[in-house]
């Protein structure tokens, strides 16, 4: 899977606070395949936190994957000037 891809996978699961069940177990069989040792850790009932590593690791990064309200899927566009293609969240579309 390629970074748009990925991207796009990512901005297509629902995960508004609350309900980020679905892209955490999404993102944990990712890393999974990617050779990294997974768990997922329930902060709240329904509500894991995906922590992964390789090795002992030296640094931990730590970030949110739940979002705010209206959910809005992706959509792909290019970019005009050089041609790449993007995964952007619909909403982004329509201004």
């Amino acid at each position: 899977m390629n970074l748009f891809e990925l991207t796009s996978r990512l901005i297509s699961i629902p995960s508004i606070s609350g309900d980020e069940k679905a892209v955490a177990e999404f993102i944990a069989e990712y890393l999974s395949a990617a050779g990294f040792e997974v768990e997922l850790q329930d902060a709240a009932e329904g509500r894991p936190n995906v922590y992964a590593r390789r090795g002992e690791p030296d640094v931990v990064l730590s970030t949110h994957i739940d979002t705010v309200p209206p959910y809005v899927g992706s959509a792909k566009t290019t970019n005009s000037s050089t041609g790449a293609a993007l995964a952007i969240p619909r909403a982004s579309l329509r201004r």
